[in-house]
């Protein structure tokens, strides 16, 4: 299956890159790279490993996915022939205490970039 980088992706990896390279160095910006390019080609070969975004028992739906790599939660979601790798979130920042605004906004607006 395709991968299809979602505009919202491009930024937040910038982000988490600049966050890495003040941190820990050049070095661990390049095995991060290394790292996340690499499972998002795994999920366009193995588009369902990761899991529901949220949980049935929640009463939402959303047709977005997670998958932890590392640190980091790559947010993606399947269409009919590629696979949308929509955001990327660092566990050590606050950044997941956004994620529920950030779902309920791309909800909102019924797609994501098509």
């Amino acid at each position: 299956m395709r991968i299809r980088y979602n505009p919202r992706f491009d930024e937040r990896l910038e982000s988490v890159e600049a966050y890495i390279l003040e941190k820990y160095g050049p070095s661990a910006v390049k095995d991060f790279d290394v790292r996340i390019l690499k499972t998002c080609h795994l999920l366009g070969m193995f588009p369902n490993m990761g899991k529901p975004l949220l949980e049935p028992e929640s009463g939402m739906s959303s047709d977005f996915k997670i998958l932890v790599s590392g640190l980091h939660v790559i947010i993606y979601c399947v269409n009919e022939d590629y696979v949308e790798i929509i955001s990327l979130l660092d566990t050590r920042t606050k950044e997941l205490s956004a994620l529920r605004e950030m779902v309920q906004s791309l909800e909102d607006s019924g797609k994501t970039n098509q």
